[in-house]
Parts: structure tokens; sequence; C-alpha cells
């Protein structure tokens, strides 16, 4: 059907108007945020149990005391763990030491006695270890050098006793089953002196028995007037001391010689006559009847 006039005036002044009938309808307005929800409370967290406190450290087994009550082995393993916690503790130190030179593990004892020495070279058993280590080492140069480390030390010690002694322990035998300390005594200028003492470990310090390397003015005279020793040289004896049955001491002689023997002459005799090889020489020491043991 063809469009009446009435139509294509009213299609013509919609065209007219649309355009500000568009721009007059107003923006739609943005939606709102969705509002959050509200934060919820945490869960609460599940119990715990509650944690155990700390183990204290264990404390380290004192080896002194072990060893002294003679639990070698146990008094060997609790030296070595403290000296892995502190190794310069001089309790452990002595104590590994003394036992490395009883099951003769000698360079275990060397290198221990080194330890002693760096950390403690003010001390006087430091150097009465290093003086005997060295020694059954055979390493005379530093033996002799830890002695006079030992002299020099023990003279300027702030312990009195210490500085006070007549002798140094220079030298600890152990061999054939027994143990002996050895005291070298400082006096030996005079006619009538002790110079060394030989002593059993389990009687010091009241000995009942022992060896002793002595000089006296008597027995020097009668072998001087024996053709003996030469004018101006001493007699030096190499003498056992025993206590008897009725408590009094009796003495005889292993060796003599007309002039002091050095250390090491000394010792291989001593080690003669614990082995049992050596035999008592007949005859008086100073004039006095010898009994013989």
């Amino acid at each position: 059907m063809a469009p009446t006039a009435a139509s294509l005036l009213l299609t013509a002044a919609l065209a007219l108007i649309a355009p500000g009938l568009a721009r007059a309808q107003p923006a739609v307005p943005p939606r709102p945020p969705t509002p959050a929800a509200p934060p919820q409370p945490p869960a609460p967290a599940e119990p715990r149990a509650p944690l155990a406190p700390p183990e204290p450290p264990q404390a380290l087994a004192a080896p002194l005391p072990l060893y002294q009550a003679g639990r070698q082995q146990e008094a060997r393993i609790a030296a070595e763990q403290v000296l892995r916690k502190l190794p310069a503790d001089i309790e452990a130190l002595f104590v590994a030491i003394r036992i490395a030179q009883e099951q003769q593990r000698q360079d275990d004892a060397i290198r221990l006695t080194e330890q002693m020495v760096k950390h403690h070279p003010g001390m006087v058993p430091t150097w009465e270890l290093a003086t005997q280590v060295y020694q059954e080492a055979g390493d005379r140069d530093r033996r002799d050098m830890a002695l006079r480390q030992l002299i020099d030390t023990q003279a300027s010690s702030i312990d009195r006793t210490l500085r006070g002694r007549p002798f140094v322990q220079r030298d600890r035998i152990i061999a054939h089953g027994r143990r002996l300390t050895v005291r070298e005594h400082f006096d030996t200028a005079s006619p009538d002196a002790i110079l060394f003492l030989f002593l059993s470990e389990a009687e010091v310090p009241k000995p009942l028995n022992y060896l002793m390397l002595a000089t006296d003015s008597e027995t020097t005279a009668n072998w001087r007037e024996a053709g003996v020793i030469a004018p101006g040289k001493r007699a030096f004896h190499l003498d056992s001391v025993f206590t008897m049955p009725n408590g009094r001491q009796a003495r005889a002689m292993y060796a003599a010689w007309p002039d002091r023997p050095d250390y090491d002459t000394l010792r291989a005799k001593v080690l003669e006559i614990i082995k049992g090889d050596a035999k008592p020489m007949a005859g008086p020491i100073g004039g006095l009847a010898v009994p013989l043991p």
C-alpha cells in the first residue's frame, strides 16, 4: 500500500527530532560495586603439643678420678672426649699422656705432650711429662731441653711448695711390671749426697723399698785409700734400700763408679735390677756391713 501524505509527514518530523531525543536521555548510572563480604575471623589454630624443653648438655666424665681408680680404658675415653671439646684441658692432657706412656703408644704420647707444651708452657707438670716422654723416645736433645725448662719453671713457680723442692721429677720408668718415679736432687756438691731416687709409684710419698744413686765421704775415703779412685774424685754407688720385717732399713750395692755416671748409664742399670738380671755386690757400703736381700 502506498504511504499516505500523513504518514510521510510523521516520518519526516521524527527524523528531525530523534537526535535531540537521544541527547536528552539521561545517562544510565553505573552499577554500584557489590560490597565485599565482611572479613571473617581466622579459624582458630589447632592446638599444638607443647615443645619439650631442650635437653641440658651431657656432662663430660672427669678423666682423673677414673685414672686414679685404676679404670684406665674409661679414663682414656673420658680424656679423649674432653680434649675433642677442650683441647687445652690440662687434666685431660695429663691423663691422656700418662695412659699413652703406660700403653707404650709413643707417637700419641709425643703428640699430646706437644699439645700440652703449646697450651701450658709455664706449668711444672708440662715439663715433667715432656722430660719423661722424650726420655722414653730416646730423643736426648729434646729431653735435655725439657729438663732445663723443668728446672727453670719449678724454680720460678708461684707455688712455694714446688719452688722449695730439693729435686725435680725427671723420669718415669715403666718396665717389667714396675712403675718408678725418678727424682733428681739438686744437692750434688756435698760429700754426702743422694743424687737420684727411684721410687715405686705405689709407695710415694713414704717409700719402703727403693733404689738410689748416692755418694758419701766414708766410702770415698775408703776407695781413695784402696787406690780405686784418684784424689779429688768421689765414689758413686747405686744402692737398693729395703725395709726389713723389724722396720729397720738396710742397703745393698748393685753398682759403683769412680765418677758420677751419666743418666742413661744409670737408668740402664736400674732396668737390669728391676728385671732381675743384676745381683748385689758383696761388701760394705760406707764401712757398714750390708745384709743382702
